[in-house]
């Protein structure tokens, strides 16, 4: 049975569509074109013409503007895929009325900011995508993520908020958190902002790293994990003079360590008892640690 080529437009210049052209075109897709939502309508009937998958990479709150302007094409039974990682597929519904067949290709990376030359290139090999949508979007969706060199995985539309949840705690969460920890060691510790970063970042290369082998549980060190309840002690005192946000931020994370710890056996139930009370410490009135 003859495969089925594919010719892809973009409809988004920004991070996601101009990463995922760069990576469909290194792929050797027969045809790959970009549309900005700037381009004249001519443009986009002459784009769209000639494609038979549309990739949709906009912010969610532009999906319905995207929308209406392709509900005035004559759609019929292409493809149509896009890359949110939460907003309904039936944000999607008017188009599906048409025929076309709808999904979801949500890869599952953080695309860096476009800059003056255009997307930098990014590897997607071993970049798992979510995909979703009726069988043959599902199929066109499995066929682009396997062509960029990722895994394809379905992930069913009652899941897919979690799913989301997940990769934002994830890729933003981390990315905010270690923001934190280098904000703290340039103001408190005395470095400079790129002494933090060389100091820190290979410390949260190493973790991730032994997260990949070992696991979240096995991976964890520290002095939460071994009932160090002096050192926290410590860390509470330094804590005093950081806003609440701060000690927030501490005590919930090392609320999640004494899970781990204690899931993983390092940790009895009395001394992760001892060690919440210890953390309460650290927080107002108006603040609780569960």
């Amino acid at each position: 049975m003859k495969r089925r080529q594919l010719r892809v437009a973009i409809i988004g210049a920004g991070r996601a569509g101009l990463g995922l052209a760069r990576a469909l075109r290194r792929s050797r897709m027969g045809s790959v074109a970009v549309l900005s939502r700037s381009e004249s309508p001519a443009e986009w009937s002459r784009v769209i013409a000639r494609a038979n998958v549309i990739l949709v990479c906009v912010p969610d709150d532009s999906i319905p503007l995207v929308v209406r302007r392709l509900a005035g094409h004559d759609l019929g039974a292409r493809t149509l895929l896009h890359t949110s990682g939460s907003a309904p597929l039936s944000s999607f519904a008017p188009l599906r009325s048409m025929g076309t067949e709808t999904g979801v290709l949500h890869p599952l990376i953080s695309f860096p900011p476009v800059r003056g030359g255009g997307a930098r290139r990014i590897d997607l090999a071993g970049i798992t995508f979510s995909i979703e949508g009726t069988a043959r979007a599902r199929s066109d969706a499995a066929t682009l993520a396997r062509r960029m060199g990722g895994s394809p995985i379905r992930v069913p539309e009652s899941r897919r908020a979690a799913w989301h949840l997940a990769a934002t705690m994830v890729s933003n969460g981390l990315v905010a958190l270690i923001g934190s920890g280098l904000d703290l060691a340039s103001r408190r510790a005395g470095l400079s902002e790129q002494q933090a970063r060389r100091a820190f970042l290979p410390l949260a290369r190493i973790s991730l790293d032994n997260v990949a082998r070992l696991g979240s549980r096995r991976a964890l060190t520290g002095p939460v994990s071994r009932g160090d309840r002096a050192t926290v002690a410590r860390h509470i005192a330094a804590l005093a003079r950081e806003s609440a946000a701060v000690r927030h931020l501490y005590a919930t994370l090392s609320s999640s360590m004494i899970d781990l710890a204690m899931a993983d056996g390092r940790l009895s139930a009395k001394d992760g008892r001892a060690m919440r009370r210890i953390l309460r410490s650290s927080l107002t009135h108006s603040d609780t640690i569960a």
